[in-house]
């Protein structure tokens, strides 16, 4: 049935009918999403309530899931009278015919009268994480501008792919697999720590310098040796020496010593960073501005 012809039907017998349309919804795939991506009204309308649903189960079917979206079919419906019908211009329906009135002066009466069916939602499968190590992240600034490393750590039995969704907010904690679970079975612990090396010093990261400092401390307590196993007492003693340098928080009485006994170390030693400075200037003060996130 075309609308121009439904019309006609809900004139000529003076009683009102129900139609119905789908509308395609987009949402992003997380708790609380309060508006969705984009709305669609898909064409065409279905006069009875079987092939309605027949045609909605038969879109969902054949959608592609995305990752990080929950698509939603929903059915509406909507109960037109003859009185809903007073803008029409009957003269110019009986002239131009569906000229005059087609799907989309339809949707103009339909939307006033719009009233909720049922709907069908279509959600990617998202893969566990269970042993696949994490990191966790948040924007520094801005969007694209630098990221603060938060944590790295393996993903825990329940979690999955729906906590690496990601949110265009700055400040707010994010999750990417650093490295699937069966790409560290079988590895040794030293080709472990090169492999996440290299993944982490990927350049697309943009890390701060406070996440350097960061990620050179999880390398160092999670693959280097324990200072007793160090060797000689003078090599303990060294490593206990300039580990003491580090603790920032107690040590120091404000940002700007701190920063400076950081420098001083680093220019004594710098393999022990695991980095490269580039300017010793901007190190010293980036350490100072951030003093109270670095914990050696």
């Amino acid at each position: 049935m075309k609308a121009i012809d439904f019309i006609k039907k809900v004139k000529n017998e003076g009683i009102a009918l129900t139609v119905y349309h789908i509308q395609k919804i987009r949402w992003e795939d997380r708790e609380n999403a309060d508006n969705p991506i984009d709305t669609e009204d898909l064409e065409g309308f279905y006069y009875d309530q079987d092939s309605a649903r027949e045609a909605m189960k038969e879109l969902a079917d054949k959608e592609q899931p995305e990752f990080g979206v929950r698509t939603e079919f929903c059915l509406d419906k909507a109960t037109i009278s003859p009185d809903d019908l007073d803008d029409v211009d009957w003269d110019e329906v009986e002239e131009l015919g569906d000229m005059a009135f087609d799907d989309s002066d339809l949707l103009d009466i339909f939307n006033d009268r719009r009233d909720y069916e049922e709907s069908i939602d279509v959600t990617y499968q998202y893969k566990n994480l269970d042993g696949a190590l994490l990191v966790f992240w948040s924007w520094n600034r801005y969007i694209g501008y630098a990221r603060d490393l938060q944590e790295i750590r393996e993903g825990m039995y329940g979690e999955d792919e729906s906590i690496c969704i990601k949110q265009d907010k700055t400040f707010v904690t994010q999750c990417d697999v650093l490295i699937e679970k069966q790409e560290l079975e079988g590895l040794s612990k030293q080709d472990r720590r090169t492999l996440i090396e290299q993944r982490l010093g990927e350049s697309h990261w943009k890390w701060t310098m406070k996440a350097e400092v960061a990620i050179h401390r999880y390398i160092r307590e999670n693959f280097e040796k324990v200072w007793s196993d160090m060797g000689s007492d003078e090599q303990e003693l060294n490593v206990r020496q300039m580990n003491d340098t580090y603790q920032f928080a107690t040590d120091y009485e404000d940002a700007k010593a701190a920063a400076a006994a950081v420098r001083t170390a680093y220019e004594a030693d710098p393999a022990w960073f695991g980095f490269e400075v580039d300017d010793l200037d901007e190190f010293e003060q980036d350490i100072e501005e951030n003093v109270d996130y670095l914990y050696f």
